[in-house]
């Protein structure tokens, strides 16, 4: 099966490699689909989590202490972790040696950091708190200092990141967040909980606060341990073994390089988190319920991001992919990965929607049955805040893969300051809820406006117009379609099995069998694919391992639909020269890879 790195049409194919190491857009939908099989254990997980949560307060009290300290820890880390993956995907097609030094600094830095963060955070809990309305927190923040040490230990899961091995990170996502961080959350809320009571001076809420604190920490090991494992496969070809990662060997300009680089992106994180942590303050103090709330947006949030959630799974690969070709001077190449972000989000936003719409006013009654009428008065407004938010995440990956740190530190500022002005109002409004919901509306449509503007305009022309069918038109058609297809299933389903039961096989079938001929067909039908994307579709396929019996039937209802299709490649996406860089940067990487094989 030729993939989207291979020669282009007419050309001898290339000798067989490893088809994740052949560059396209395919690599980055094609780790979304590799993570398929295992979508209704994720699924499961981020909508179940809660239930295993004894108080709502508690998970309330542990976003609060995050959102307190998480631009202290930003300020700490300068931003080194961003910058890792930024050279790891530029330099992989020039110099494997440098990509080692990359990591070897990012280790030994943030385990000095680590112990520096871990000093302050510890000693502002335990003699700064006493005066202040959140003086019940001081045990929260000493064990929340302990998770910035060693602080490298998501080295090895960045480095891969870097080199595009989306089907690795899957994997390691999976065991570590569905598998560790599952057990390890519930144990340690519950345990929390149990001690707590038993010591009325901690209090259930408390101690259960306590325990998802210290589980949140102990799940990372299984991340270092598995990415370490992995990481050593990929660089041993290069004649590296993983020891070699931790040699204190780093020139000062690599040291100088990532600390530049990052001290740009850390702008950009502090521009939202300090704002956040300010934010976070004026709620405690303005709010008397916040944590409540908060617990109750963490508990439902879930079922209405669900969308954003299954997003969550592709967005971030494409900061690597837009390094690889911005930084090697493929413009065109990197317009394509860009204008195709927008038409993955689009597809599957409007994959997961109904299944939202249909299946979650059951599933928040069935396990959550006390927050039902909360459910329902936000329930709409909450789904479209966070179907927009989504092109947020992208934009930020976007200004930082391209090096634009200023300008994305400006617009998330204008974005923050218009942020607290809303919650202020709403605070002095009293409109409850909706308090955390509002400001959101606003700000976002204030940073996207300006930031997209300023993308295709000053760094990446992206034809917005020309893309429009595929992006959101075919795509919103084929979704009106698919809730119908669900609604259908579920009414029918209903008649012989309980509600709950019914939900739950309309989830399973939702993501694992109905897709193909409910969403994937209209889709290519209405002509949401061109040659060039459906041939992405296929090669992504092709990198889909444990999932490709769940997705080649979507692939093969796409394709037969293009072919009958009058409205198949009407509406291509640009693409322009892509083929010719892409070849490119293939061959760059063939050089580098002789050279060190």
């Amino acid at each position: 099966m030729e993939s989207a790195g291979t020669a282009a049409v007419g050309k001898a194919p290339r000798p067989a490699v490893d088809k994740w190491e052949r560059v396209g857009y395919h690599r980055v939908i094609g780790g979304f689909y590799f993570y398929i099989i295992f979508a209704v254990v994720a699924v499961g997980y981020v909508l179940l989590l809660p239930v295993f949560i004894p108080y709502p307060e508690s998970m309330g009290f542990y976003n609060i202490l995050t959102g307190i300290f998480s631009s202290f820890f930003t300020f700490a880390d300068l931003g080194t972790a961003s910058s890792l993956a930024r050279f790891i995907a530029e330099y992989r097609v020039k110099s494997p040696q440098r990509c080692m030094e990359y990591i070897r600094f990012f280790i030994w830095f943030q385990m000095f950091t680590g112990l520096a963060q871990t000093t302050a955070v510890s000693c502002i809990g335990l003699f700064a708190l006493g005066a202040t309305n959140i003086s019940y927190m001081p045990w929260l923040f000493v064990w929340l200092s302990i998770v910035q040490y060693p602080g490298m230990l998501g080295t090895f899961m960045e480095a891969l990141k870097g080199f595009q091995q989306y089907a690795k990170t899957s994997i390691i996502s999976l065991i570590n967040t569905v598998l560790f961080q599952s057990v390890t959350l519930a144990l340690g809320a519950q345990l929390g909980a149990f001690l707590g009571n038993a010591n009325p001076q901690i209090g259930g809420v408390m101690g259960a606060a306590i325990g998802m604190t210290i589980g949140y920490y102990v799940d990372d090991f299984s991340t270092v341990l598995i990415s370490g494992w992995m990481f050593s496969k990929m660089i041993k070809p290069w004649g590296f073994k993983l020891r070699d990662a931790f040699r204190p060997h780093v020139r000062k300009e690599i040291a100088l390089e990532s600390i530049r680089f990052g001290l740009g992106v850390m702008g950009f994180v502090l521009s939202f988190q300090i704002p956040g942590t300010l934010t976070a303050l004026l709620y405690t103090s303005l709010l008397p319920n916040y944590s409540t709330f908060v617990g109750i947006m963490a508990t439902l949030g879930p079922v209405m991001g669900l969308a954003e959630t299954v997003n969550g799974m592709h967005i971030g690969n494409h900061q690597a992919t837009t390094c690889e070709a911005y930084f090697n001077g493929k413009r065109n190449y990197a317009e394509y990965i860009l204008s195709n972000g927008f038409r993955t989000i689009g597809q599957v936003s409007f994959l997961m929607i109904p299944l939202v719409l249909v299946l979650g006013p059951a599933i928040v009654d069935a396990f959550f049955h006390d927050y039902v009428s909360t459910f329902n008065r936000i329930f709409i407004v909450v789904l479209v805040q966070k179907t927009i938010f989504q092109h947020s995440h992208l934009m930020n990956e976007v200004l930082i893969g391209t090096g634009h740190h200023k300008f994305n530190i400006i617009i998330t500022i204008m974005e923050q300051v218009v942020g607290m002005t809303a919650i202020l109002t709403c605070i002095y409004l009293q409109l409850g809820i909706y308090i955390l919901i509002i400001p959101g509306y606003l700000s976002t449509a204030a940073k996207q406006g300006a930031g997209w503007i300023y993308i295709t305009t000053r760094i990446v022309p992206l034809h917005f117009r020309k893309a429009a069918w595929q992006n959101w038109i075919a795509t919103a058609l084929s979704g009106f379609v698919y809730y119908w297809f669900v609604q259908a299933v579920f009414s029918l389903l209903g008649l012989f099995i309980p509600v709950i039961f019914t939900a739950i096989a309309c989830v399973v079938l939702g993501i694992y069998v109905l897709p193909g001929i409910g969403y994937f067909f209209p889709l290519a039908l209405l002509g949401g694919y061109d040659e060039h994307t459906l041939e992405d579709f296929k090669n992504a396929v092709a990198l889909a391992g444990p999932s490709k019996a769940i997705v080649v039937p979507w692939y093969k209802c796409a394709a037969l639909a293009a072919r009958i299709s009058p409205l198949h490649n009407k509406f291509p996406m640009q693409y322009d020269h892509v083929g010719e860089e892409i070849e490119e940067l293939m061959a760059m990487k063939e050089t580098v890879d002789s050279r060190h094989g």
